[in-house]
């Protein structure tokens, strides 16, 4: 008999909140259910909604929580308002909200199935739909960065109801008809200029003319740290990247020997030494402007974006800065990304990028779990920050010509590694996990 087990819907939609989870992040999952649910989330914290006792134990410890995560709750909650406000009492000033509920167009059909004995679940309390959750959250000063579904067939059916599940949020994952709605939320804050400690990952290889220039124009704060990766060369950067970071007293130098090929692993290699608030990646062609990296970080110390993402495509570029087949490309590529992610991204294979420290952790098991890997690591980043609801913005820079050395991209050869990671990536974005 076809039979919705919720022990098995449940376990999908731990999976889908365990990539909220995060080591730099302390997280509160709120549940309003049957707490024999806690077995299928391994969070160290979890309360229960109808047990209030541990909400004030935790509040009178004091402690307090970056992200808050709500199952079950917004839904059956007669007054889910006035205890919201209550938990936002253990949350830190900058926090983020997940919000997961029964997608409203599925409330009838919930209903029937429950009348039926087919599922045991009753139909919702409340009537929630992604308008009303942003309406009523926008006034307790959260904006909505990202909403979507997730299991349109939520039935195992000797797994050939898994594949076709797979298979339908595949090509529907746009209209959101999954039966379990996600929204993501972060607390406004003052657009205040909040200095940062910052982090700067500059990859090299063959680029030892380029190097005394690209740092001596950068103008960061003092101690800065600057990680250089440096890959196999036929020239001196290897030893070029060494004497500037022993004379050079401002900032904060380390120099890896890259162990393995291609810019997305030097920079993965790289992410581990990250110690400062932000994180920014910076190819060492001085294409580029260093000075530019000053306006990335203030967009996010004036907490306007997670995530800022630089684009050539905008304004004109210097004569020779890029052939036209990969300028070709980079449109194309530009397309299907933003359908995909559903936001308007102007340039995905723009080096420069900068982002907030934590989402390093996501980046890392982003490119762990796919089979097609990235060669530059520009869609992992946009996707692994897309997928957890990190604020995105672009940031137009000007495009230049080398002055030293030669492009190390191999348009057919990388294209195509590029297209089967899109691929992959766009199974990972929209479907379960299971």
């Amino acid at each position: 008999m076809l039979k919705l087990n919720s022990s098995t819907f449940y376990k999908n939609h731990s999976l889908e909140l365990k990539k909220f989870l995060n080591s730099n992040y302390e997280t509160l999952h709120i549940i309003d259910g049957d707490e024999n649910l806690e077995s299928l989330f391994n969070e160290s914290a979890i309360l229960f909604a109808k047990n209030k006792s541990n909400l004030f134990e935790n509040t009178k410890s004091n402690k307090s929580y970056d992200q808050l995560i709500m199952t079950n709750f917004i839904e059956n909650s007669q007054d889910f308002l006035k205890n919201f406000i209550e938990y936002e009492k253990i949350l830190k000033t900058e926090n983020k909200l997940i919000i997961s509920a029964i997608n409203s167009k599925w409330n009838f059909m919930v209903t029937l199935l429950s009348k039926l004995k087919i599922i045991k679940s009753e139909r919702p309390k409340n009537y929630i739909t992604k308008k009303t959750v942003e309406n009523t959250f926008k006034g307790l000063d959260y904006t909505l960065t990202k909403s979507y579904t997730r299991q349109i067939f939520p039935f195992k059916f000797f797994y050939l109801g898994t594949l076709f599940n797979i298979f339908l949020e595949i090509l529907f994952f746009r209209f959101n008809l999954g039966l379990k709605s996600y929204f993501i939320f972060v607390k406004n804050q003052d657009s205040q200029n909040n200095i940062k400690s910052k982090t700067l990952i500059i990859p090299a290889k063959n680029e030892a003319g380029n190097l005394e220039e690209l740092i001596e124009r950068i103008n960061l704060e003092n101690k800065t740290q600057i990680i250089f990766v440096i890959a196999e060369s036929k020239d001196d950067t290897f030893n070029v990247a060494n004497n500037i970071a022993k004379s050079n007293k401002k900032y904060d130098f380390t120099v890896l020997e890259q162990k393995s090929n291609g810019k997305k692993n030097a920079v993965n290699e790289a992410l581990p030494f990250a110690k400062n608030d932000l994180v920014a990646i910076l190819d060492s062609d001085i294409s580029v402007d260093p000075e530019e990296l000053v306006n990335f970080f203030e967009i996010i110390e004036k907490n306007l974006a997670d995530f800022v993402n630089g684009t050539r495509l905008i304004y004109s570029m210097e004569s020779g800065a890029m052939r036209l087949l990969n300028n070709f490309g980079n449109r194309v590529f530009q397309k299907f990304v933003s359908f995909v992610i559903k936001e308007n991204i102007t340039d995905t294979l723009c080096g420069t990028k900068v982002f907030k420290k934590e989402l390093i952790h996501n980046i890392l098991e982003w490119d762990k779990s796919l089979k097609f890997k990235d060669p530059f690591g520009d869609f992992n980043f946009i996707f692994a920050a897309s997928t957890i609801g990190e604020r995105i913005v672009d940031y137009p820079i000007h495009y230049r010509s080398r002055t030293y050395g030669s492009p190390q991209i191999s348009r057919f050869r990388d294209g195509y590694k590029l297209f089967l990671n899109f691929l992959n990536s766009i199974v990972k974005l929209n479907a379960s996990k299971y």
